[in-house]
């Protein structure tokens, strides 16, 4: 299977892509065309991703400064999954640079598919390849009529294997053993003998000069002095209790050494600024092209710089990862860490007069930036249902004032 990876403006172009390659016998993959009603989008590309054999991009101007298609080659390259850059402009690639340098280039500038007919040749090939691979081997045919192996000789019942012959002599010395053994009288059985009683115990050694035993290790001794022996049971508790305590106190020593250091932030305390850039819509049962631009725009008025403070540093949650800052969302299924996170929020934001909004998030961070990719869904699963998707930058900005 092949991804195709695309910007919305090349939409039509990927959907013809996708007609050559499954003329061709190579089923292709597209968003937003094949992603099920329901399923959220950036969970969608996600497996889609790592279930594909390759990745074709569709290589224009628009593509190359999209954070959308970098974060797909991303995970194509995190998932050592082969990648073919289709050129459609005479342009080179800046923001994918660094992903594209290693790849051979198809150019499609034409748009003619005998252009791109070696490509898919190609491709045909190595999903074959894969496949084949992926596939368990066929099973053996078993032999017919096969000879039954020869039984090995089993030794005639209450019988063991024979033993190597004796010599004379042996033969003589076992006769005699068993005639003495026949003779003898039975053993006679004896009664059992009681115990021993318990010695004494052994009277304490008076301690002479020097022979005091160090502190905390002296036994107590009958007579009530401290003697050499082994600790008692008080004592042994009254040592774990002040193990104890030295285990708490210096938890909450080091606790108190580190408690406020930097490592422990996922983000900066601070003041925090949110950007919106609109990339495209996936479904769209209320606004016109126009009036799409305008709602984006008014929830980029709505974000306000948001003041971070230590707990929320420390474990972001609602508050930070508000649209607008107004505390009418709950936040669910946060994963942050190693430097990449994914969230979901359930909002009900004043403008708009509480129909429901649903926010998925997926994208980096840093001690001091968050760059997201978050899919909107106003009013979903209703005729009034509008999706779409935007790209967020959260910078940190200075301290709280």
């Amino acid at each position: 299977m092949a991804f195709i990876s695309h910007h919305s403006s090349q939409e039509k172009t990927a959907r013809h892509l996708k007609n050559v390659l499954e003329r061709n016998g190579v089923t292709g993959w597209m968003a937003p065309d094949d992603i099920e009603p329901g399923v959220a989008f950036d969970q969608a590309i996600i497996e889609q991703v790592e279930r594909s054999d390759l990745i074709l991009l569709l290589f224009c101007s628009k593509s190359d400064q999209s954070r959308h298609v970098k974060r797909e080659l991303m995970m194509a390259e995190n998932n050592k999954k082969l990648i073919y850059p289709v050129r459609l402009e005479d342009i080179d690639a800046k923001g994918l640079a660094y992903w594209l340098n290693d790849y051979q280039w198809v150019d499609w500038i034409d748009r003619r598919d005998a252009t791109i007919q070696k490509m898919i040749d190609t491709i045909k090939r190595q999903v074959g390849t894969a496949e084949a691979a992926a596939s368990p081997p066929p099973e053996e045919p078993a032999a017919e009529n096969p000879e039954p192996a020869e039984p090995a000789p089993e030794a005639a019942p209450g019988k063991t294997a024979a033993a190597p012959p004796k010599s004379e002599t042996a033969k003589a010395e076992d006769s005699k053993a068993a005639s003495k053994a026949d003779k003898a009288p039975p053993p006679k059985a004896e009664a059992p003998k009681p115990p021993p009683p318990p010695p004494p115990p052994p009277a304490a050694a008076k301690p002479g000069p020097g022979d005091a035993a160090p502190l905390g290790l002296a036994g107590s001794a009958p007579d009530g002095g401290n003697g050499a022996a082994g600790l008692s049971r008080a004592t042994w508790i009254v040592i774990g209790a002040v193990a104890v305590f030295l285990a708490i106190v210096l938890g909450l020593l080091v606790n108190a050494l580190v408690g406020g250091s930097e490592s422990e932030f996922k983000v900066r305390p601070g003041q925090w600024a949110t950007s919106y850039e609109f990339e495209r819509t996936l479904e769209n049962s209320r606004l016109n092209a126009s009036e799409t631009q305008a709602f984006i725009r008014q929830i980029d008025e709505a974000a306000v710089a948001q003041c971070i403070y230590e707990d929320d540093a420390r474990s972001p949650g609602d508050d930070f990862f508000d649209p607008d800052g107004s505390g009418n969302c709950e936040m669910s299924n946060l994963e942050m860490t190693g430097g990449e996170f994914s969230a979901q929020l359930q909002c009900r934001p004043d403008w708009l007069n509480g129909e429901p909004m649903r926010v998925w998030l997926r994208g980096t961070y840093d001690w001091e930036e968050i760059n997201a990719e978050a899919e909107y869904a106003i009013a979903p699963g209703t005729n009034r249902e509008f999706r779409f998707v935007t790209t967020e930058t959260k910078r940190h900005i200075g301290p709280c004032d």
